[in-house]
């Protein structure tokens, strides 16, 4: 999902993972330096990455509160929006899918998926 959204969106993955990072956050807001941590790329790369985002209105830079504190980095409302239209029609597609099992159906991939769960949970964890 993570990749159609993305290419529906025409963004990179480093521009679409900074994107959520920045929309999961309450505020929409980071500084540089927490989104540099966040995706493990150099200030640098962080810098024309935000600059990429900028360009396409999908994020803003705010200035900082005190002198000693670089911008923060926050997500629009427009990328706000833009996210969760794409996803919203994915959702509405699978949604369509799901609701064309028949109840059988329904118990068989609930069960196959219980099964896959099962045995990704029990992986040794060494």
């Amino acid at each position: 999902m993570r990749r159609r959204t993305r290419e529906a969106m025409s963004m990179a993955e480093d521009e679409m993972l900074a994107l959520r990072f920045l929309l999961r956050r309450a505020d929409r807001t980071a500084r540089p330096a927490e989104l540099s941590n966040y995706l493990g790329i150099p200030a640098a790369a962080t810098n024309d990455l935000v600059d990429k985002l900028e360009q396409d209105g999908r994020v803003e830079r705010v200035a900082g509160f005190a002198i000693s504190r670089s911008a923060s980095i926050r997500a629009t409302d427009t990328a706000d929006a833009e996210v969760r239209n794409t996803l919203n029609g994915m959702h509405l597609r699978m949604y369509a899918a799901a609701m064309k099992l028949t109840p059988t159906q329904h118990r068989h991939v609930a069960g196959f998926l219980a099964s896959m769960t099962e045995a990704i949970d029990s992986v040794d964890a060494r």
